[in-house]
């Protein structure tokens, strides 16, 4: 195809005739998938122009062929008539328009968005000629796309795409006012319960703005607002209504008197019982917010402080905001902000009370506010990282740990190279929180172990020393930190412990498949040993990280820990239910055993472990006793664990 493409220029005066056999060759079911795919490659090359005596009888072949049970045919048809629309002057017909209309559904993706893209073309070239016979074909699937749960992004960005041509154009019977009660009437009839079915048409709806008169405009955004609605149309859902809001913030179509009604409406929303609502709420008002630049930010900013019944959800306003502002707006805006998270998380002032908002809590303010300040490092480094240094020597541990835990949130979406440049004389300091005194920093320390260790293993690796003594610690049961706790009648064990072994864990399974060459194979058998006889979450992740080490060159050294190893294993293969054990006890005690079995299987991977007294008597006593061997026989059949040698490491539900 490459070579096709290319052919003109290097023979000019055969182009036409390579063009014509191509087109030859469309006719013999052999050939068909090749010639058209050929014939693609020619129409959005510099040579298309060989093709313009033939395009014609192209067209009306990719025509036919839509129809063939052949979907790579039906792929490249659809190709070569978006770049023939797109260069020549053909024809489009009713067949075309019924052939398209078929493939449109959620069974292939592909195909609706070719076909799509195929009508935004059409659009585009022939204009006021083609929209009533796409209203009458195509138009009538597009619901098929709004109501689909699993629509990919290449269908919805088309669909986006011949919403735009539309409205540029605005002719009936698909112009601005028809497209938008559309779209209103599908949010009645299926938006009003979720707002699962509302952002797709809030796109829409965004787009038609993006291109209305300011009157037009007025209209829907009036009818969005519930001051005034379309004559002889049912009132639109709360969710369509934040949705769109959402939408047109980002894009910055309010005038100023439309902002300030949509903030109204945004808050009284806020105040409503239903979460997923308040949730909306809350993205719509940073949208808003970031739509109307610095003074949005400001006016955010005291609102979270004049508003502590509302401080969560604020917060997330902020990070939506955050999300789409720009860097010079950012690094402008940064002290303003860091300030009011600094006092948002002092000890003492963050956690409050929030009607109908149970899950406003020291722990919730401390994530959101290390998301947004981790937005803000990725978009200005130089300002925001030694910031967070700074903040990691605070007296406060709150402060200590939303610092380290902003620190992940900024590697989250990639390390850019100046984050890189500044980031890594800071490491040290940092690290040095995994020794904490405070277990909210340590936990959180750990947690951004795992992303760093993931991320900059080459700016960890020098401290290496200093990362595996906070995980031998954090991976053993600490006694001190379990607690019982009292109900009147009943009583509970609280495990404060258990998410920093967790963490620990995951960063210990990470380090494995990081740095596989270099893993102390009977250290860490040693640690997952100890996690082995821990609680069950805990006992997963130790699994996991066997199940890594298994994989690796050095996995024979396992077996310098085959005692402590095997008795792990016999402990927790031999756990037993409860009487009187519920379903979901019953579950969890049969996903343990799997998880135990799975690396069984792993270990006899390893011959040198195989071998070995200790393990054979393991096998016979307790893996192939009746009580186990048919589950254990069930495993074997199973397709292996990802090993260390695959991208990244592994979900720790795997397991």
């Amino acid at each position: 195809q490459s070579a096709v493409a290319c052919f003109g220029q290097l023979f000019p005066d055969k182009s036409a005739q390579a063009a014509s056999y191509l087109v030859q060759k469309l006719q013999p079911e052999s050939s068909r998938l090749s010639a058209a795919r050929a014939l693609k490659a020619i129409a959005e090359s510099a040579n298309a122009d060989v093709l313009r005596t033939q395009a014609e009888s192209v067209f009306l072949s990719f025509t036919t062929y839509l129809r063939t049970r052949e979907r790579l045919v039906v792929e490249a048809s659809l190709e070569g008539l978006i770049e023939l629309t797109r260069v020549f002057d053909v024809t489009p017909n009713d067949e075309l328009f019924a052939n398209i209309t078929q493939l449109i559904g959620d069974e292939d993706q592909r195909l609706t968005s070719l076909v799509l893209c195929l009508c935004s073309i059409m659009v585009q070239k022939f204009g006021s000629e083609v929209v009533p016979m796409i209203e009458l074909t195509v138009w009538t699937r597009v619901d098929v796309i709004l109501k689909s749960t699993s629509a990919i992004a290449i269908t919805q960005n088309a669909l986006l795409s011949l919403i735009d041509s539309l409205a540029e154009l605005d002719v009936r019977p698909l112009d601005y006012q028809s497209t938008y009660l559309f779209f209103r009437r599908f949010s009645v009839e299926w938006g009003a319960s979720s707002r699962a079915y509302n952002a797709l048409p809030a796109k829409c709806i965004s787009i038609l703005c993006k291109h209305g008169s300011p009157e037009q405009r007025a209209l829907i955004i009036d009818d969005l607002l519930g001051k005034s609605r379309p004559r002889d149309q049912p009132d639109i859902s709360i969710f369509f209504a934040l949705s769109c809001v959402c939408e047109l913030g980002r894009s910055s179509v309010f005038s100023s008197g439309q902002s300030e009604a949509a903030t109204q409406m945004v808050l009284q929303a806020l105040e409503t019982q239903a979460e997923e609502v308040r949730t909306l709420a809350a993205q719509a008002l940073g949208a808003i917010s970031s739509g109307n630049g610095k003074q949005g930010f400001i006016d955010l900013v005291q609102l979270i402080e004049v508003k502590p019944n509302m401080r969560y959800l604020l917060l997330t306003s902020l990070k939506e905001a955050i999300s789409h502002i720009n860097t010079a707006d950012a690094k402008d805006l940064t002290p303003l902000i860091l300030s009011m998270l600094n006092k948002m998380n002092t000890t003492g002032t963050s956690a409050v009370s929030t009607p109908g908002d149970s899950s406003v809590n020291e722990e919730s303010i401390r994530s959101i506010s290390s998301e947004c300040l981790g937005l803000l490092t990725g978009l200005t480094p130089s300002t925001m990282l030694p910031e967070l240094q700074k903040m990691s020597g605070s007296q406060d541990p709150q402060l200590r740990a939303v610092s380290i835990m902003a620190l992940r949130h900024a590697m989250n979406g990639g390390v850019s190279g100046e984050l890189l440049s500044l980031l890594g004389p800071m490491i040290p300091t940092f690290l040095g929180l995994l020794n904490d005194t405070a277990l909210i920093v340590r936990k959180s320390s750990l947690v951004t172990l795992n992303a760093l260790i993931r991320s900059v293993w080459h700016m960890v690796e020098p401290f290496e020393e200093t990362v595996l003594v906070a995980l031998h610690k954090e991976t053993q049961k600490d006694q001190s930190l379990v607690r019982v706790v009292n109900l009147g009648p009943f009583q509970y064990v609280e495990d404060d412990g258990l998410d920093l072994r967790k963490a620990a864990f995951e960063s210990l399974i990470t380090l494995i498949h990081v740095n596989p060459l270099h893993v102390d194979i009977s250290d860490f058998t040693a640690m997952t040993v100890h996690g082995m006889k821990d609680h069950q979450d805990v006992r997963a992740l130790a699994q996991l990280a066997l199940i890594s080490m298994s994989q690796l060159p050095s996995a024979a050294n396992i077996v310098l820990e085959i005692e402590p190893l095997t008795e792990a294993l016999t402990e927790a293969l031999s756990a037993t239910l409860k009487s009187n054990a519920v379903k979901q006890e019953i579950e969890r005690h049969e996903d343990s055993l799997r998880s135990g079995l799975k690396t069984v299987k792993a270990l006899n991977t390893v011959t040198e472990i195989t071998r070995h007294p200790s393990w054979m008597s393991f096998m016979t006593d307790v893996v192939r006793a009746p009580r186990l061997v048919d589950k254990y026989n069930a495993v074997e059949y199973e397709p292996a664990s990802r090993g260390f040698h695959t991208m990244g490491a592994p979900d720790a539900m795997e397991i």
